[in-house]
């Protein structure tokens, strides 16, 4: 006694339609009891083959999934596998690029940055945990937004500021004037900063010391420091234009000489829009965090706030009137016309990497004095990217 059922459901759909024959099947039973006839006898006959059909279909298409998952997963451990190979393979061939004099071409040309330039065979791991240890180095970088390019060209970055215009409550009928917005665009450039490390071959070849994780320290810190500065200083002319010297940040001189009071932080905080006081932090040279300790309320309690579960290991985290205050050392101290401090929402200020940094390596520089040189070079700029206000100032009067 066949159903009619198709034969083509999907699993889900085959699984509700044995439910409902073995349903159907123990209806009948129970109805019937005992005195089940021949045309309630080949009925139940008829479900269980239907049942039976269903089981069928059910296992076979289990199956069918059960080996095209099997034979995927091979080809994605082999990849993996693949992967981890070639890494462990580029590292090393790195590290024979780090420590041995005589090197073969192939070897020679291991850098980071235009693959036509043979130099696409640092290992992955190497350039992440040198780009992550740049972004220890600084404050504003490793908070800001990031762009990456494949090339070096102008990148012009469009701005848009409407805060100026607003809706208008028209009545039924009523003529509606458009307005225009304001439309800008920004260039960002790609300044080349480079470092070089000079290391004695005897240093390369008998260091017990892990010679890649020095290197990639000393290269993070010179490049971190000198990048973050830029940051806040930069003047635009062969390195990034800087926070500070943007015309479009907001000027709030202190109120009294060579120190900075609680006015001085309001002004700060209500000299920006409400936009950019969202996510907004302060950037804080040491004098002026220094200045903030001695600031209490009207209830003698601290006006920075140190976090419950800062620690001196992960770094004490500290607040001002509900903001994060973050010491930053490329900030001045307290001394006429410097600026100790700034506050705003960093995501206003992009930083532009041009492909990953290249590392190069010369025996010939300093052939005569058995040492090896490193280079490393790097291609950003920065630039502060809204026409609204964001970023406040405190200059020293």
């Amino acid at each position: 006694m066949k159903r009619g059922y198709k034969v083509k459901k999907s699993i889900r759909e085959l699984k509700e339609l044995r439910g409902e024959a073995l349903r159907a099947m123990t209806a009948l039973v129970e109805q019937r009891g005992e005195s089940m006839d021949e045309k309630s006898l080949a009925a139940v006959k008829s479900f269980k083959e239907d049942i039976a059909n269903f089981d069928a279909q059910i296992e076979a298409i289990e199956s069918v999934r059960s080996l095209a998952m099997k034979s995927s997963k091979p080809q994605i451990e082999n990849e993996k596998a693949d992967y981890d190979a070639h890494q462990k393979e580029l590292r090393g061939s790195f590290n024979k690029f780090l420590t041995q004099q005589t090197l073969h071409k192939e070897v020679r040309a291991v850098g980071a940055g235009d693959a036509t330039a043979g130099k696409e065979t640092v290992p992955d791991d190497f350039m992440r945990e040198l780009q992550k240890r740049i972004l220890e180095y600084g404050v504003i970088s490793p908070d800001a937004r990031h762009i990456t390019t494949a090339n070096h060209g102008v990148l012009k970055i469009p701005q848009l500021d409407d805060t100026t215009s607003s809706a208008v409550w028209t009545a039924e009928h009523g003529a509606i004037t458009p307005e225009d917005f304001a439309t800008a665009e920004i260039e960002m450039n790609a300044f080349k900063v480079t470092t070089a490390i000079t290391i004695s071959t005897e240093l390369l070849e008998d260091s017990a010391f892990n010679m890649q994780s020095e290197i990639t320290k000393l290269f993070a810190e010179r490049l971190g420091r000198t990048m973050e500065d830029a940051y806040l200083n930069g003047n635009g002319t062969g390195k990034p234009l800087g926070i500070i010297p943007d015309t479009g940040t907001k000027a709030i001189t202190s109120a009294a000489p060579v120190a900075i009071s609680i006015s001085d932080i309001l002004d700060m905080i209500d000299s920006l829009q409400p936009t950019s006081t969202n996510g907004a932090v302060f950037y804080a040279s040491k004098s002026a965090i220094s200045e903030f300790r001695g600031w209490i309320d009207a209830d003698g309690r601290p006006l920075l706030q140190l976090s419950a579960d800062a620690t001196q290991a992960d770094g004490i985290k500290m607040s001002l009137y509900g903001y994060p205050v973050k010491p930053n050392y490329s900030l001045g101290a307290l001394l006429t016309d410097e600026v100790p401090l700034i506050f705003g929402n960093p995501k206003n200020y992009m930083i532009r990497n041009v492909r990953s940094m290249s590392i190069e390596r010369s025996d010939e520089a300093r052939f005569l004095n058995d040492e090896v040189v490193f280079k490393g070079t790097a291609r950003v700029d920065g630039k502060i990217i809204t026409n609204n206000d964001a970023f406040a100032k405190l200059v020293m009067l």
